[in-house]
Protein backbone atom coordinates (compact mmCIF):
# COMPACT_ATOMS: atom_id res chain seq x y z
CA UNK A 1 0.00 0.00 0.00
CA UNK A 2 1.17 3.51 -0.80
CA UNK A 3 -0.28 6.63 0.85
CA UNK A 4 0.66 9.43 -1.54
CA UNK A 5 -0.49 12.24 0.77
CA UNK A 6 0.75 11.11 4.16
CA UNK A 7 0.26 14.29 6.24
CA UNK A 8 0.42 13.52 9.95
CA UNK A 9 0.03 9.83 9.14
CA UNK A 10 -3.28 9.24 10.91
CA UNK A 11 -4.98 7.42 8.04
CA UNK A 12 -1.74 5.65 7.18
CA UNK A 13 -1.29 4.31 10.71
CA UNK A 14 -4.72 2.65 10.60
CA UNK A 15 -4.17 1.11 7.17
CA UNK A 16 -0.53 0.04 7.40
CA UNK A 17 -1.01 -3.00 9.72
CA UNK A 18 -3.17 -4.65 7.05
CA UNK A 19 -0.33 -4.77 4.49
CA UNK A 20 3.02 -6.51 4.26
CA UNK A 21 4.63 -3.23 3.21
CA UNK A 22 3.25 0.29 3.55
CA UNK A 23 4.82 3.38 2.02
CA UNK A 24 4.14 6.84 3.45
CA UNK A 25 4.82 9.69 0.99
CA UNK A 26 4.87 13.32 2.15
CA UNK A 27 6.43 16.38 0.52
CA UNK A 28 6.92 18.35 3.76
CA UNK A 29 10.03 17.20 5.61
CA UNK A 30 8.86 18.19 9.10
CA UNK A 31 5.75 15.99 8.72
CA UNK A 32 7.98 13.07 7.73
CA UNK A 33 9.96 13.62 10.95
CA UNK A 34 6.77 13.60 13.04
CA UNK A 35 5.48 10.51 11.21
CA UNK A 36 8.75 8.64 11.76
CA UNK A 37 8.52 9.17 15.51
CA UNK A 38 4.84 8.19 15.62
CA UNK A 39 5.30 5.07 13.50
CA UNK A 40 8.10 3.89 15.79
CA UNK A 41 5.87 4.41 18.83
CA UNK A 42 3.05 2.54 17.07
CA UNK A 43 5.48 -0.27 16.16
CA UNK A 44 4.71 -0.01 12.45
CA UNK A 45 7.80 -1.93 11.41
CA UNK A 46 6.53 -2.30 7.84
CA UNK A 47 6.33 1.47 7.26
CA UNK A 48 8.63 3.12 4.72
CA UNK A 49 8.83 6.93 4.79
CA UNK A 50 9.46 8.84 1.57
CA UNK A 51 9.95 12.63 1.53
CA UNK A 52 8.75 13.50 -1.97
CA UNK A 53 5.89 15.06 -3.94
CA UNK A 54 3.01 12.72 -4.72
CA UNK A 55 3.23 13.41 -8.45
CA UNK A 56 6.95 12.68 -8.61
CA UNK A 57 6.87 9.50 -6.55
CA UNK A 58 3.88 8.21 -8.52
CA UNK A 59 5.84 8.49 -11.77
CA UNK A 60 8.79 6.49 -10.44
CA UNK A 61 7.19 3.97 -8.05
CA UNK A 62 6.65 0.29 -8.91
CA UNK A 63 3.08 -1.07 -9.19
CA UNK A 64 1.37 -1.83 -5.86
CA UNK A 65 -1.88 -3.32 -4.58
CA UNK A 66 -3.48 -0.18 -3.18
CA UNK A 67 -2.84 3.54 -3.59
CA UNK A 68 -4.48 5.87 -1.08
CA UNK A 69 -4.69 9.60 -1.77
CA UNK A 70 -6.28 12.41 0.22
CA UNK A 71 -5.65 15.57 -1.85
CA UNK A 72 -5.34 18.90 -0.04
CA UNK A 73 -8.69 20.70 0.03
CA UNK A 74 -7.43 24.25 0.47
CA UNK A 75 -6.38 26.76 -2.14
CA UNK A 76 -3.10 28.69 -2.03
CA UNK A 77 -5.07 31.43 -0.21
CA UNK A 78 -6.11 28.96 2.50
CA UNK A 79 -9.76 28.72 1.46
CA UNK A 80 -11.59 25.38 1.49
CA UNK A 81 -12.18 23.71 -1.87
CA UNK A 82 -14.59 20.91 -2.74
CA UNK A 83 -14.10 20.35 -6.48
CA UNK A 84 -11.66 17.70 -7.66
CA UNK A 85 -10.01 20.20 -10.00
CA UNK A 86 -9.38 22.61 -7.10
CA UNK A 87 -7.62 20.00 -4.93
CA UNK A 88 -3.87 19.39 -4.79
CA UNK A 89 -2.74 17.25 -6.46
CA UNK A 90 -5.28 17.38 -9.29
CA UNK A 91 -6.69 13.86 -9.58
CA UNK A 92 -7.85 14.38 -13.15
CA UNK A 93 -4.22 14.87 -14.19
CA UNK A 94 -3.10 11.76 -12.29
CA UNK A 95 -5.95 9.28 -12.75
CA UNK A 96 -4.33 7.30 -15.58
CA UNK A 97 -1.07 6.95 -13.65
CA UNK A 98 -2.96 5.97 -10.49
CA UNK A 99 -4.70 3.14 -12.33
CA UNK A 100 -1.51 2.03 -14.10
CA UNK A 101 0.36 1.81 -10.78
CA UNK A 102 -2.28 0.08 -8.60
CA UNK A 103 -4.84 -2.69 -8.48
CA UNK A 104 -7.20 -0.11 -6.93
CA UNK A 105 -6.92 3.51 -5.82
CA UNK A 106 -8.83 4.84 -2.81
CA UNK A 107 -9.58 8.57 -2.99
CA UNK A 108 -10.68 10.53 0.07
CA UNK A 109 -12.74 13.65 -0.71
CA UNK A 110 -14.82 16.37 0.90
CA UNK A 111 -18.31 15.36 2.16
CA UNK A 112 -19.59 18.46 0.33
CA UNK A 113 -18.50 17.08 -3.03
CA UNK A 114 -21.09 16.20 -5.67
CA UNK A 115 -20.13 12.55 -6.07
CA UNK A 116 -22.19 12.19 -9.24
CA UNK A 117 -19.99 14.84 -10.87
CA UNK A 118 -16.87 13.15 -9.48
CA UNK A 119 -17.89 9.89 -11.17
CA UNK A 120 -18.35 11.67 -14.48
CA UNK A 121 -14.99 13.45 -14.24
CA UNK A 122 -12.98 10.40 -13.15
CA UNK A 123 -14.57 7.87 -15.52
CA UNK A 124 -13.36 7.28 -19.06
CA UNK A 125 -12.62 4.25 -21.23
CA UNK A 126 -9.67 3.28 -19.01
CA UNK A 127 -10.61 4.40 -15.49
CA UNK A 128 -13.74 3.54 -13.53
CA UNK A 129 -15.09 4.37 -10.08
CA UNK A 130 -16.22 0.98 -8.76
CA UNK A 131 -17.34 2.04 -5.28
CA UNK A 132 -18.52 5.22 -3.55
CA UNK A 133 -18.45 5.07 0.25
CA UNK A 134 -20.39 7.84 2.02
CA UNK A 135 -19.31 7.89 5.66
CA UNK A 136 -21.35 9.52 8.42
CA UNK A 137 -21.02 9.60 12.17
CA UNK A 138 -23.98 10.45 14.42
CA UNK A 139 -25.95 11.33 11.27
CA UNK A 140 -23.41 13.89 10.04
CA UNK A 141 -21.68 13.22 6.73
CA UNK A 142 -17.91 13.22 7.31
CA UNK A 143 -16.10 11.83 4.28
CA UNK A 144 -16.43 10.43 0.78
CA UNK A 145 -14.24 7.54 -0.33
CA UNK A 146 -14.09 6.62 -4.01
CA UNK A 147 -12.51 3.33 -5.12
CA UNK A 148 -11.15 3.57 -8.65
CA UNK A 149 -9.67 0.88 -10.90
CA UNK A 150 -9.43 -0.23 -14.51
CA UNK A 151 -12.37 -2.62 -14.06
CA UNK A 152 -15.61 -1.47 -15.76
CA UNK A 153 -17.80 -3.08 -13.08
CA UNK A 154 -21.01 -1.19 -12.09
CA UNK A 155 -20.54 1.40 -9.36
CA UNK A 156 -21.61 0.25 -5.89
CA UNK A 157 -22.81 2.87 -3.40
CA UNK A 158 -22.12 2.13 0.27
CA UNK A 159 -23.83 4.35 2.86
CA UNK A 160 -22.48 4.08 6.40
CA UNK A 161 -23.67 5.82 9.55
CA UNK A 162 -22.02 4.56 12.75
CA UNK A 163 -22.61 0.78 12.67
CA UNK A 164 -25.40 0.89 10.06
CA UNK A 165 -24.64 0.07 6.42
CA UNK A 166 -26.87 0.25 3.35
CA UNK A 167 -25.35 -0.67 -0.02
CA UNK A 168 -26.81 -0.73 -3.51
CA UNK A 169 -26.02 -0.43 -7.21
CA UNK A 170 -27.76 2.51 -8.95
CA UNK A 171 -30.48 1.43 -11.33
CA UNK A 172 -33.53 2.74 -13.18
CA UNK A 173 -35.82 1.89 -10.26
CA UNK A 174 -38.40 4.49 -9.29
CA UNK A 175 -39.58 5.24 -5.79
CA UNK A 176 -42.80 3.61 -4.70
CA UNK A 177 -45.12 6.42 -3.67
CA UNK A 178 -47.95 5.86 -1.19
CA UNK A 179 -51.25 5.71 -3.06
CA UNK A 180 -53.62 6.35 -0.14
CA UNK A 181 -53.89 9.08 2.52
CA UNK A 182 -51.52 9.09 5.47
CA UNK A 183 -53.00 7.89 8.74
CA UNK A 184 -52.21 8.25 12.41
CA UNK A 185 -50.42 5.18 13.73
CA UNK A 186 -48.24 4.73 10.65
CA UNK A 187 -44.50 4.32 11.08
CA UNK A 188 -42.53 7.26 9.66
CA UNK A 189 -38.90 6.91 8.57
CA UNK A 190 -36.19 9.48 7.80
CA UNK A 191 -33.03 8.12 6.11
CA UNK A 192 -29.64 8.84 7.66
CA UNK A 193 -27.26 11.49 6.32
CA UNK A 194 -25.28 9.07 4.14
CA UNK A 195 -28.38 7.87 2.28
CA UNK A 196 -29.57 11.46 1.92
CA UNK A 197 -26.20 12.28 0.34
CA UNK A 198 -26.37 9.23 -1.92
CA UNK A 199 -29.98 9.79 -2.97
CA UNK A 200 -30.74 6.07 -2.71
CA UNK A 201 -34.45 6.59 -2.06
CA UNK A 202 -35.79 4.32 -4.80
CA UNK A 203 -33.62 1.45 -3.61
CA UNK A 204 -35.02 1.83 -0.08
CA UNK A 205 -38.59 1.40 -1.29
CA UNK A 206 -37.71 -1.73 -3.26
CA UNK A 207 -35.62 -3.42 -0.58
CA UNK A 208 -37.99 -2.66 2.31
CA UNK A 209 -41.80 -2.73 2.65
CA UNK A 210 -42.23 1.03 2.76
CA UNK A 211 -43.37 3.86 0.50
CA UNK A 212 -42.35 7.47 -0.01
CA UNK A 213 -44.79 10.19 1.02
CA UNK A 214 -43.99 12.03 -2.23
CA UNK A 215 -41.24 11.96 -4.88
CA UNK A 216 -39.22 14.72 -3.17
CA UNK A 217 -40.27 14.29 0.46
CA UNK A 218 -37.36 12.03 1.54
CA UNK A 219 -39.76 10.67 4.16
CA UNK A 220 -41.14 7.14 4.12
CA UNK A 221 -44.00 5.29 5.79
CA UNK A 222 -45.03 1.72 6.49
CA UNK A 223 -47.77 -0.03 8.42
CA UNK A 224 -45.27 -2.13 10.38
CA UNK A 225 -42.06 -1.57 12.28
CA UNK A 226 -38.82 -1.98 10.31
CA UNK A 227 -36.10 -2.37 12.96
CA UNK A 228 -33.27 -2.45 10.39
CA UNK A 229 -34.18 0.80 8.67
CA UNK A 230 -30.99 2.91 8.23
CA UNK A 231 -32.19 6.13 9.85
CA UNK A 232 -34.64 7.60 12.33
CA UNK A 233 -37.96 5.93 13.15
CA UNK A 234 -41.14 7.65 14.39
CA UNK A 235 -44.82 6.97 14.97
CA UNK A 236 -47.30 9.42 13.42
CA UNK A 237 -49.63 10.64 16.17
CA UNK A 238 -51.71 13.03 14.08
CA UNK A 239 -51.79 14.66 10.65
CA UNK A 240 -52.74 18.30 10.25
CA UNK A 241 -53.43 20.63 7.38
CA UNK A 242 -52.52 24.30 7.76
CA UNK A 243 -56.08 25.42 8.47
CA UNK A 244 -56.29 27.36 11.75
CA UNK A 245 -58.87 25.02 13.25
CA UNK A 246 -56.96 21.91 12.24
CA UNK A 247 -53.70 23.30 13.66
CA UNK A 248 -55.42 24.29 16.90
CA UNK A 249 -56.94 20.85 17.38
CA UNK A 250 -53.78 18.89 16.55
CA UNK A 251 -51.30 21.05 18.44
CA UNK A 252 -53.41 21.59 21.54
CA UNK A 253 -51.28 21.28 24.67
CA UNK A 254 -47.97 21.23 22.77
CA UNK A 255 -45.58 24.06 23.69
CA UNK A 256 -42.38 22.70 22.15
CA UNK A 257 -41.33 20.34 19.38
CA UNK A 258 -38.40 19.30 17.19
CA UNK A 259 -39.31 20.68 13.78
CA UNK A 260 -37.95 19.51 10.42
CA UNK A 261 -39.05 20.47 6.90
CA UNK A 262 -38.89 18.20 3.86
CA UNK A 263 -40.05 19.49 0.47
CA UNK A 264 -41.74 22.45 2.15
CA UNK A 265 -41.71 26.18 1.29
CA UNK A 266 -40.68 27.43 4.77
CA UNK A 267 -37.59 26.84 6.88
CA UNK A 268 -37.79 25.08 10.23
CA UNK A 269 -37.08 28.38 12.01
CA UNK A 270 -39.86 30.18 10.13
CA UNK A 271 -42.32 27.39 10.84
CA UNK A 272 -41.39 27.25 14.51
CA UNK A 273 -42.07 30.98 14.76
CA UNK A 274 -45.38 30.66 12.90
CA UNK A 275 -46.58 27.83 15.15
CA UNK A 276 -45.37 29.67 18.26
CA UNK A 277 -43.47 26.65 19.52
CA UNK A 278 -40.16 26.46 21.30
CA UNK A 279 -37.53 24.03 20.10
CA UNK A 280 -37.04 20.60 21.68
CA UNK A 281 -39.09 18.19 23.76
CA UNK A 282 -40.57 14.76 23.08
CA UNK A 283 -42.64 15.77 20.04
CA UNK A 284 -41.37 15.79 16.45
CA UNK A 285 -43.08 17.73 13.70
CA UNK A 286 -42.33 17.09 10.03
CA UNK A 287 -43.65 19.66 7.60
CA UNK A 288 -43.87 18.22 4.11
CA UNK A 289 -45.83 18.11 0.86
CA UNK A 290 -47.67 14.97 -0.20
CA UNK A 291 -47.94 13.53 -3.72
CA UNK A 292 -51.04 15.67 -4.40
CA UNK A 293 -49.22 18.90 -3.51
CA UNK A 294 -50.93 19.35 -0.12
CA UNK A 295 -48.86 20.85 2.69
CA UNK A 296 -49.07 18.73 5.83
CA UNK A 297 -47.79 18.69 9.40
CA UNK A 298 -46.99 15.25 10.75
CA UNK A 299 -46.95 15.24 14.54
CA UNK A 300 -44.80 12.31 15.67
CA UNK A 301 -43.08 10.70 18.60
CA UNK A 302 -39.86 8.76 18.36
CA UNK A 303 -40.21 5.01 18.07
CA UNK A 304 -38.98 3.35 21.21
CA UNK A 305 -35.83 1.58 20.08
CA UNK A 306 -32.13 2.27 20.38
CA UNK A 307 -30.75 4.26 17.44
CA UNK A 308 -27.82 2.66 15.56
Amino acid sequence: MVDLTGGFGVDFSFMAPHFAEAVYVEQQEYLCTIARTNFELLKLSNAIIINDKAEHYLRTMPPVGIIYIDPARRSSEGQKTILITDCTPNLLDLKTQLIDKSHATIIKLSPMLDWHRALEELTDENTHVNEVHILSRNNECKELLLVMSASPAPTRIVCINNSTQFAYTPSQLKQRIIAHPLQAGMHLYEPNASIMKAGGYAQLTHEMPLEAIAPNSHLFVSSTSLPNFPGRHFIIQSISSFGKKDLRNNLRGIASANIAVRNFPQTAVELCRKLKLSDGGAHYIFATTDALGTHLLLLCTKFNRKEP
